[in-house]
Order: C-alpha cells, then structure tokens, then sequence
C-alpha cells in the first residue's frame, strides 16, 4: 500500500502575495490643459479696445510658441497680442503626471492704451499656486500605497494652495491609505458630488471617485454603501473590472487572514468568492492562494490543489505562480502514483514557472522552484521530505 506523502512547499509560495492596484490609476489619466503661469508684455503699439484671441502651441518641455491669431475685434491689436503671448510663461499640458504637447488658446483684452490681465482658465488661485497644487495632488495619489504619510502631507498642501477637486480627491485617496476611513468617506462623498454636478467631468474620472469611495466603504466595513457604489460604477461604465478588483482584493485579505489563523474553510470561502468578483487578475491571485492553501492541509488532495491552479491557468497561461501550483500538484499526485507521466508533467510545469520567474526577475520565486524541485520531484518518492510547509 502506498504512503500518502507530503509536499515540501516553500512558506512564501504557499500564501501569494495579493497587490491592491491603485484606485487612483484612471483619475490621474486625466487630461489637463495648457495653462498660463505668467503674462507677458509687449513694445508694440496699442491702438484701441477690443479682444485678441491667440492659439499658443505650448511643448511638453515648457517651451512655446504663438502660432496665430484666431480672431481679433480691433486687428491693430495684432502683432501687440502676438508679442504678449510668446513673451508670457506657461505650464504644459498634461496626461495623468506626463506633460505633454498642446494649445492654449490665450485671450487678451485691451482697454484704451492698456492690456488687462488675463485671468487664467479655471480662475481661483493664482497659476503659480495651481500649478503646484496639482503637482502635489498628482504625486500624492501616486504614492498613496507606498508612502501613506507623505501621501497625505502632499495632499494637504495641495489643498492649501488650491482647495480643488483634484486636490480634495488626491486627499481622499490619502486619508483612506492612512486608514482614515470615516474623513476619506467624507472627502470623497464632496468629489463625488462635485464631479456629477459638472457635465464636462468625465466618466474616467467620475469612475476612479467611486472606486476610490468603494475601497474606503470596504476597509471601514460597510458592505451596504460598498455595494450600491459598486452598482454605481458598473452603470457608468459596465465594461470596468474596477469594482470586482477592490472588492476581491478585499476578500482576498480577509482570505489570507483566515489562512494565516489555520481557518482554512473560512479561507477558501473568502478566496473562491474574490475568484468571482469580476477582475481576471484577482482571480488568478485567488485561484493560486486556494491551490497553495490546500498543500498546506495535513492531508492535502493534490487534483483539488491541481483543478484550482488549472483555473488561474485558463486565465493566465503564462503565470508563473499558477505553473508552479501546477507542478506541486502533480508532483503531488506522482508521490503517489509513481507515473511517469505525471512525473513529466509536473516537471514541465515548473521548469515554464522557473522560466518565467526568471524572464519576469523574480529571483526569489525562481530559487523557491528549483529548491522545490531538488528536494521533491529529483528524489525518489520514498526520499521526499515531509511536513515542512
């Protein structure tokens, strides 16, 4: 009769890593326009009132140039507008926190002998002031995840020098990453509503609002509003995976946690429902966790083990996690089958997730499977060592 034997599976694989993917990614997509930072002056004669609408082509290096004028009610004013335009200062365009290429269509108005002060797009703070306030907003919901505290220090100068929706939003986002949940909902609950209120907002943006404002509901756990905000979300844009990924890496940790206290049915629960949240990426995370957490068990059933990292697979073939669940599993199955092809197969599948831990410079993942492999499928079955995962 055959012995049951254990796997020797390395700590780390057998609970993966879960990674929240930034709420923030959409929202700081956004297009901002070319803005302008500091009038220029002009030798040129003013002959009279009117307005002189000039298109400035202003570089994503910050250089620029006044390309035409697009409409003038005095064109004796022409050539004093042309000089004030390429002789002004101006901050770039930008895609999310890329400067980038793009027209600023800079109205000036004369007065008599006179030109008044242009009064930036977007009036309320000075350009200056706007500028940098959307810099710090920018860089505060870029590294919300990593640096929560920084996150919410920039945040807070943002709002200082210019109380916008950017800057209220990237507050947000960092008071939920400091795990002030109750202010994040409140911050966020404004955006929100300013955001609908305004019919240029766009759905990218109005769909990272929600996202964010989902993730804080979760964290403070109220399933209730998450839920309705996930509905939201989906009615804005029913292609997005957004509210399936927040809400399975949720589970995912709640899974996780219940596998580090040996819950290990509650464990499951938790991954299988992260598995059908709606995001492919976090179902793969859960489908490998489960596939790990069943070597972990006193008896461990290696084709349930292989059926769980047969579903990650189907998602993403290239995985190298899920290969390597794989090949545990049939490893598994080979200790106590002694088959060849099995033996076969399991190599195969961790030679592909050795490759592709080494192609991805996960050096660490790639030193766990030959690790594995040395000390499970090189031995003979009656060699293999037991217990330790």
């Amino acid at each position: 009769m055959k012995s049951l034997v254990r796997i020797v599976v390395p700590v780390v694989a057998a609970i993966a890593a879960f990674t929240q993917a930034p709420v923030s990614a959409q929202y700081s997509n956004e297009y901002v326009p070319a803005k302008l930072i500091k009038q220029g002056t002009t030798s040129k004669p003013i002959v009279g009132s009117g307005t002189v609408l000039v298109q400035v082509q202003v570089n994503a290096d910050g250089t620029h140039k006044a390309i035409k004028v697009i409409h003038s009610t005095n064109p004796g004013n022409n050539e004093a507008a042309m000089e004030i335009a390429q002789t002004s200062s101006y901050r770039p365009a930008h895609r999310g926190s890329t400067p980038i290429t793009a027209f600023y269509d800079f109205s000036l108005k004369f007065n008599g002998k006179s030109v008044a002060n242009a009064v930036p797009e977007g009036g309320g703070a000075p350009p200056v002031d706007r500028a940098q306030a959307e810099n710090l907003a920018l860089a505060a919901v870029k590294i919300a995840d990593q640096n929560p505290t920084q996150a919410l220090e920039d945040a807070k100068k943002a709002m200082a020098l210019n109380p916008s929706t950017d800057s209220k939003y990237a507050l947000g986002v960092a008071q939920s990453a400091n795990k002030q949940y109750s202010d994040a909902i409140t911050t966020l609950k404004e955006v929100r509503a300013a955001a609908f209120a305004d019919p240029k907002s766009p759905t990218n943006a109005k769909v990272a609002i929600e996202t964010a404002l989902l993730n804080a509901y979760l964290q403070s756990g109220d399933t209730q509003n998450a839920q309705a905000t996930a509905a939201e979300i989906k009615q804005l844009d029913p292609n997005s995976t957004l509210p399936g990924r927040v809400m399975g890496n949720n589970l995912l940790k709640m899974g996780a946690d219940s596998a580090s206290a040996k819950n290990y049915d509650e464990a499951f629960k938790y991954f299988d429902q992260a598995a059908s949240a709606g995001d492919p990426e976090v179902a793969v995370t859960a489908n490998v966790q489960s596939a790990f957490l069943v070597a972990k068990m006193d008896k461990p059933d290696y084709k349930r083990m292989q059926a769980y990292a047969d579903k990650a697979l189907a998602l993403k073939p290239n995985d190298a996690q899920a290969n390597f669940a794989e090949g545990v599993a049939l490893t598994g199955q080979w200790a106590q089958s002694h088959d060849d092809g099995t033996k076969k197969k399991a190599a195969d599948a961790l030679d592909k997730a050795d490759q592709q831990a080494k192609a991805e410079g996960n050096i660490a993942l790639s030193l766990q499977i030959e690790s594995f492999v040395k000390r499970n499928l090189n031995a003979s079955p009656a060699g293999q060592s037991g217990g330790g995962s």
